[in-house]
């Protein structure tokens, strides 16, 4: 993938890891504990999946993308 092309996918699926974060806070607030831990761990899966399959193969090609916070 070229360096732009890259660059925007890991801003959409950076953006989109923090809605996800953001629904978990949701669920935590207005579901019961059981919903809750179901919920939390199908979005660990897909943000597992997203950081696995999309935002570290685009890291290993262009490290210099990769944010601070990220680096392993």
């Amino acid at each position: 993938m070229d360096k732009e092309a890259a660059k925007r996918v890991s801003e959409f699926v950076l953006r989109a890891s923090g809605e996800l974060d953001e629904s978990v806070a949701f669920v935590r607030g207005n579901c019961s504990e059981t919903e809750l831990l179901a919920y939390r761990e199908s979005i660990g899966r897909v943000m597992n999946d997203l950081w696995t399959s999309v935002l570290k193969p685009i890291y290993s090609e262009h490290p210099d993308l990769e944010p601070e916070g990220l680096k392993e």
